[in-house]
């Protein structure tokens, strides 16, 4: 019998963690519906909580283009006065507007 000193291993197919674990698909945030959200504010410390039942980044879209809709226009004093007292569709909007 001739020894060539080669170390022999074997890897298990079958292992406790495939047993176990039990990976998940990842899903993007955008694609996710019937979901309760928070956006914070980049000019100071509060955040707005919302839910929606659609999905989130179509209520993402619409919170965007609202509040640049409002905040990026030139307004008159009048218009800008009659804005701020204007309610909104969401919290957020009123939010952008008066900070």
């Amino acid at each position: 019998m001739k020894r060539h000193w080669v170390s022999v291993t074997m890897k298990p197919v079958k292992t406790l963690r495939r047993l176990l674990v039990h990976t998940k698909n990842k899903h993007k945030k955008e694609g996710i519906t019937n979901c309760v959200y928070k956006i914070p504010c980049g000019n100071c410390e509060e955040t707005y909580i919302g839910e929606t039942g659609r999905k989130f980044g179509t209520r993402l879209k619409e919170h965007k283009r609202e509040v640049e809709a409002t905040t990026n226009k030139p307004f008159t004093r009048t218009q800008h006065l009659s804005n701020l007292l204007e309610q909104k569709k969401s919290a957020l909007t009123d939010h952008a507007i008066t900070t």
